[in-house]
Parts: structure tokens; C-alpha cells; sequence
């Protein structure tokens, strides 16, 4: 989500306070997506997961192009629907009624992909304030990784989100070791921006002497950032345990490549991940 603005989702219509008639009906929140839509919508290619506007909007050019989310709404995970009309990216809430059904504006059915499927069939808008509608699904890009993709093995530390394990990653050219960064259940909206910021900043970068991004993983808890495998662990934990032992050849490579890396870090514009 872009600093500095609101994440102005809408249910329909512009958001307005709960009526009496709204405390009857419900948006759909992490735990509903869990028991009841997530099964339904997860394997769709539209279905984005957990991801901030930042990184959804540069996927969404045309009229009609629209894409399926969930988004922290002032404080609550829910789901929305991402669509660009009109020069720009409009976002619709998904709500879930008292017979758990579901609708953005008027129109129900009895789960998400059906209620998507209607808005494309008919050309129906979104909301009728905005006009907005629906035509093309945009897929998920390589770098949204599936959970079921990813096997955790062993616990290699704790880092500022959350554990850090070794991970076998099944991938379209086979298996791989892999480093999963986890982010804790109960973790902040920022810390959940700061996390994902660190993926997007990263996922761009390819050199030898910098860990590589392969992806996110954002469709259910815990989140997870999936990068390369460094089988020596950080070089501060290998200084510290083997500063005796190591040659100044040694100490000059690592220098050199650190360096290195850094370099080409500051020609990226890169000044922190935090």
C-alpha cells in the first residue's frame, strides 16, 4: 500500500458509517476467507492473495482488467475486488450477507468465483457509482508463490518478522532447497507492509553477491518470503565462529564480495529495507 494513503476500499458505493441494515450483513474477514471463500477462490488464477496495492496496480492497465485480493481495511484483513476503470484502479469490497451469500453491491450468489463469474457474463458494474466493470482476469505473476509449493524442514533462526527455516520449494524445473522467511500471525499492518516492501525491493536485484528472491508467498498465514539458500548461514555468524581460523586470503574474499554486492546495491538506489 502506498505511504501516505488510505486503502479506499469500497462497498460499492463509497464506505460509509454501518447502518442498522449493514450490522446485519458482514464483510468477508480473514477468518470467514478461511472457513468459506478461500476454498473456492485460492486455485483461481485472478486470486492474488494478501498484497498490498503498491504491488497489484502496475499489473492492471486496460478498462475491465481486475484481479482478486485480500487488504488490511482499518484494521481488518477482508477481500476486495481490483479493477481499472477509467484511467485508474478502483477497489471493491466483498461482502458476505446473513445467508452467506455474497455481494458487492446488489447482486448475490452463494460463493465469490460465481459472484465474479456473473459481473463478467452480464457486464454488469461493480457499483453503480463508479461504472466499473470486469472483462479480463489478470494472473498471478511467477513470483506469488503457492503454500502448498513449499515444505518447511528445519528452523534455521528467528529473524525481524517472524522464523526463518530451510524449505524444500517445488517448482516448474523440479525441487530446491530454499530459505523461507515467515511472517508471525498476530504482526501489525505496518509490519506487514515492511515485509512485503523488503520482497518487492529484493525480487528485483539478480547478483552473486546478493541473496536472491524467488517469490511470496501470500495466500494464507503465515506469510512467507522465499529466497536462496545459503548453506554457510550469514557470513556475521561464520566471522564470529571461525575469526581464528580463517586466512587473510579469506578475509580479503569476503570483503571483496561483500563489497561487491553492496556496490551493485547502490547503483539499484537501494539505501535500506527498512
Amino acid at each position: 500500500m502506498a505511504k501516505g494513503k488510505k486503502d479506499d476500499t469500497k462497498e460499492g458505493k463509497e464506505k460509509k458509517d454501518d447502518t442498522k441494515e449493514d450490522k446485519d450483513k458482514k464483510t468477508i474477514t480473514q477468518q470467514d476467507d478461511e472457513v468459506s471463500v478461500t476454498e473456492g477462490v485460492r486455485d483461481a488464477d485472478y486470486y492474488h492473495g494478501l498484497v498490498p496495492r503498491i504491488d497489484i496496480e502496475p499489473l492492471l492497465k486496460k478498462d475491465g482488467d481486475f484481479l482478486l485480493r485480500k487488504t488490511d481495511n482499518k484494521g481488518q484483513i477482508v477481500l476486495a475486488v481490483s479493477a481499472f476503470h477509467n484511467g485508474r484502479v478502483c477497489h471493491f469490497m466483498v461482502n458476505q450477507d446473513t445467508d452467506n451469500t455474497f455481494y458487492i453491491e446488489e447482486h448475490h450468489e452463494k460463493n465469490v468465483s460465481d459472484l465474479i463469474a456473473w459481473h463478467i457474463k452480464t457486464k454488469t458494474a461493480l457499483s453503480s457509482e463508479t461504472g466499473a466493470k470486469i472483462k479480463t482476469p489478470i494472473e498471478r505473476p511467477n513470483w506469488l508463490l503457492n503454500h502448498e509449493s513449499l515444505k518447511l524442514k528445519k528452523r534455521l533462526g528467528e529473524g525481524a518478522f517472524g522464523e526463518v527455516y530451510l524449505s524444500e520449494f517445488t517448482g516448474p524445473t523440479g525441487k530446491s532447497e530454499v530459505a523461507v522467511k515467515t511472517m508471525r500471525d498476530e504482526a501489525s499492518r505496518e509490519a506487514r507492509l515492511k515485509f512485503m516492501k523488503e520482497a518487492r525491493l529484493m525480487r528485483k536485484f539478480t547478483h552473486k553477491h546478493v541473496v536472491k528472491i524467488y517469490g511470496v508467498a501470500v495466500h494464507e498465514n503465515p506469510l512467507m518470503i522465499v529466497m536462496e539458500f545459503c548453506p554457510g548461514g550469514s557470513l556475521l555468524a561464520y566471522l564470529r565462529k571461525n575469526k581464528e581460523k580463517l586466512s587473510n586470503g579469506t578475509r580479503l574474499r569476503f570483503a571483496t564480495e561483500a563489497s561487491d554486492g553492496l556496490w551493485y546495491l547502490e547503483r539499484q538506489k537501494v539505501r535500506c529495507f527498512c
